[in-house]
């Protein structure tokens, strides 16, 4: 076994093993051949643009015969030619200058070369040579492989968004039953992330330098000091290797690109990440079926099974993929001094990460293809989100709160057409109840959307201020909830304060209702709430609970919401899954403190321990 010739099924890496076939686009290029062929591309370019260059007096412009000649020792780099340039190394016990020598030796019967022989490699540091290689490699793998399979993703993503565009399915907010949306538009989230994403790779310089031996082009000025090496450089890195010209460097290019580089593929590998792993729920709830490949055996003992093994290999490859390109970003902007060889070893290793990112891609393009809805399940969890309003009913809420948006603190905004896709078609499902229904929602054309489908009341975080909430509510007689919200949601719990949080919070509410009844709104529609842990500290949610009656002076109800609320698990010390009692706590200290109305999860137990009180006090 030891004296094996090396195979797929010798092979220490699974990239040249198991997974040989799947990563060959990029082994042309980040191969220990893809290297020195760049190497020797970048000496030849270097060598023309020395011959070219008017001011070197000491090598004339190369015949046309001969540039066609050194263009074809860089089209025509053969296997055999980088095992000859390794046989030298093995001499030399240096990479670089094997390279050189070899190079020589492939042009020795050409006599205008070897007039010249000593200006191959001139002036040059192995970095000026490594830096531009490794630049272009990198160049190569992203443009003619690492893209066009990106590319290939994005597309099947999209092609999924138009065709389950009109299919509901019931969202997960915390892994519970929230509002519906439709399939469709998930994936369609994920097309446009990848798309952002794909840009910012795309839109990387590949940066390279090309000034000796510490980055200012000392021994060039020293051998030829008329000559604007400054200039010569840029044309050379920008016009010859079309490359992106650094021109502050020491003897290594600072790496900085290639850190940004990493980051960006990362980037849309966790974007990938976060829909493998969404994939693997939806087909454990039944939403996604795959569909069988003939021949492929979905498990060794239960072979009615087709597990989800696309989304998790994408998964395993994509931890790999990410725990290298994470290190490369950290580690190859850092060298001591002018320069150290750590980077060596590392950059040699960007093939790896690349190759775990592209199976990770590859996996993920076989499970799109696989997947189908299933819209029987679907239906039937939306049917199953009627039965809980149901059941909530059954345990004694008198109304039911609804929204689309999610107003949790550093919760992002969701688009207004997303909004009114999620919540109308609820609204139209739970009216037929013929149950009380309130609206979260700060989007005027929203709230229209929620009245005309049959809401009875409309709940606005920020108390009806954006241009045209009023309008929009003012007519007919749904109740309206005016909330206090310092901020919004994304950042209201940075560093909310207040000099007096009652009266400031009370000032507001009763400007919102004046503002509400100027408009021709009859008080008794008006609800208040002063918004518990939206923008407040704990000691503010404290001091507004036990001062609550001071909301409701001026004759209007207060609605309380404190059930679960984060302030609860500050207090207690419990998640969010253990705040019962703690909420049912504060919903009766609420009622007890005037509020007409609790806002609660907790039904049952809510109702219960209200009934004790209410019977004994």
């Amino acid at each position: 076994m030891s004296n094996a010739a090396p195979s797929p099924l010798t092979a220490l890496s699974p990239l040249d093993g198991r997974y040989h076939g799947k990563v060959a686009g990029l082994r042309e290029h980040f191969s220990e051949h893809g290297l020195i062929r760049n190497r020797v591309k970048v000496e030849v370019e270097w060598l023309k643009a020395l011959a070219a260059e008017p001011a070197l007096a000491e090598i004339a412009p190369f015949s046309a015969a001969t540039v066609a000649e050194l263009d074809a020792v860089v089209a025509n780099f053969s296997t055999d030619d980088g095992e000859a340039v390794k046989a030298i190394e093995a001499t030399t016990n240096h990479d670089v200058k094997a390279m050189e020598y070899w190079l020589k030796k492939r042009l020795g019967h050409n006599a205008e070369v070897m007039k010249v022989s000593e200006f191959i490699h001139f002036a040059c540091t192995s970095e000026d040579i490594n830096n531009t290689s490794h630049a272009l490699m990198l160049a190569e793998g992203r443009d003619r492989v690492l893209l066009p399979a990106l590319d290939a993703v994005i597309a099947r993503f999209r092609e999924l968004a138009h065709a389950l565009a009109d299919l509901p399915m019931l969202s997960r907010t915390h892994g519970q039953p929230a509002s519906p949306t439709t399939l469709g538009k998930e994936m369609a989230n994920i097309a446009a992330r990848l798309m952002r994403a794909r840009a910012a790779i795309a839109g990387v310089a590949m940066c390279a330098k090309f000034n000796g031996a510490v980055g200012n082009y000392n021994a060039h000025l020293s051998a030829c000091p008329d000559v604007d090496w400054e200039a010569n450089a840029r044309e050379f890195i920008e016009g010859d290797l079309g490359l992106s010209w650094n021109p502050y460097t020491t003897q290594i290019e600072p790496h900085d690109w290639i850190g940004e580089y990493c980051d960006a593929l990362a980037a849309v590998n966790v974007i990938v990440l976060d829909f493998c792993r969404d994939a693997w729920g939806y087909i454990s709830l039944g939403y996604l079926r795959q569909r069988a490949v003939a021949g492929e055996v979905g498990s060794s003992t239960m072979p009615h099974k087709v597990n989800p093994i696309d989304f998790e290999n994408a998964e395993g490859n994509l931890g790999v993929a990410n725990a290298l390109l994470r290190h490369f970003a950290e580690k190859l902007p850092v060298s001591r001094w002018q320069r150290d060889l750590t980077d060596s070893t590392v950059l040699r290793n960007l093939g790896v990460a690349l190759a775990h990112a592209l199976i990770a891609w590859q996996s993920l393009g076989r499970g799109l293809g696989k997947i189908e809805a299933n819209p029987a399940r679907l239906a039937a969890d939306l049917d199953g989100a009627l039965r809980r309003a149901e059941r909530a009913l059954e345990e004694g809420a008198d109304m039911l709160d609804i929204g689309a948006e999610s107003t949790r603190p550093g919760a992002a905004p969701v688009p207004e057409e997303l909004e009114l896709e999620r919540i109308v078609h609820v609204v139209e499902r739970l009216h037929e109840l013929k149950v009380p229904l309130s609206v979260d929602t700060l989007k005027p054309a929203v709230m229209r959307a929620a009245l005309d489908a049959g809401a009875d009341m409309i709940n606005d975080i920020l108390g009806f201020r954006a241009p045209g909430a009023v309008e929009a509510v003012a007519g007919g007689q749904a109740g309206l909830c005016v909330m206090h919200m310092q901020g919004e949601p994304r950042t209201m719990q940075a560093a909310p304060q207040y000099g007096d949080v009652v009266a400031e919070v009370s000032a507001f509410l009763e400007d919102r209702a004046a503002a509400l009844e100027a408009a021709g709104v009859d008080r008794e529609r008006i609800v208040l709430d002063p918004g518990f842990g939206f923008g407040k500290t704990v000691e503010h949610n404290c001091a507004m609970l036990r001062e609550l009656r001071r909301f409701g002076a001026g004759g209007l109800p207060v609605l309380a919401g404190l059930s679960r609320k984060s302030m609860l698990g500050a207090i207690t010390g419990r998640p969010v899954e253990q705040r019962v009692s703690a909420s049912v706590a504060a919903a009766l200290i609420a009622v007890q403190r005037g509020a007409a109305i609790v806002r609660v999860h907790d039904v049952a137990a809510t109702r219960d321990a209200l009934a004790v009180w209410q019977a004994v006090s």
